[in-house]
């Protein structure tokens, strides 16, 4: 960043450049004192940091991980729905599993564990809270494990369908998320 130290005087009306960074800063000097000028150009430029799908999961903070898990869960209670069979509410957390799954939905205890390990980016993340939470809305409680012995994992319908929904809606959730 560039300061400076010291402004000759200026007539008013007079224009400066500078140069900040990257950026280029015109200033209309308008009689102003020359520490408020100082003052400017010293400031620091605060930039909001822009979330995408590729952003690694690795650079963000437990607080800033946190705020993107609530805004799925809020996104999917408004989009997607709310399950009104579970006498529970819906709970989810974040680790640093290495099960070699992205996320499990365990409906006993009505939770979505989501493993940072595994979810390397922003987009992975998101894609699997909503690939849970299609679960969290499914009688998996009760159909899944026999459905998964006649049509084994991939062919589940309800692996089927959850991975059918985290595919239509994660970039609309990515998007509401980034105008946040």
């Amino acid at each position: 960043m560039v300061g400076i130290a010291r402004m000759p005087l200026l007539e008013e009306g007079t224009t400066i450049c500078f140069i900040v960074s990257p950026i280029i800063c015109y200033i209309q000097y308008l009689g102003s004192t020359e520490s408020k000028v100082h003052e400017f150009i010293s400031s620091p430029i605060k930039r909001k940091r822009m979330m995408y799908s590729k952003t690694p999961t690795k650079t963000l903070t437990k607080k800033q991980v946190k705020k993107v898990l609530q805004f799925c869960a809020e996104w999917c209670h408004d989009n997607m729905g709310v399950n009104n069979r579970k006498r529970s509410e819906l709970t989810y957390s974040f680790g640093k599993d290495e099960n070699g799954f992205y996320g499990f939905y365990c409906p006993i205890i009505n939770h979505i564990r989501l493993s940072l390990t595994e979810c390397k980016t922003v987009g992975r993340l998101t894609s699997t809270f909503i690939h849970e939470y299609t679960h969290y809305m499914q009688p998996v409680r009760t159909k899944y494990a026999s459905a998964n012995i006649e049509h084994g994992y991939w062919d589940n319908p309800f692996e089927v369908e959850a991975r059918m929904v985290e595919k239509k809606f994660n970039r609309y959730l990515l998007s509401d998320l980034r105008a946040k």
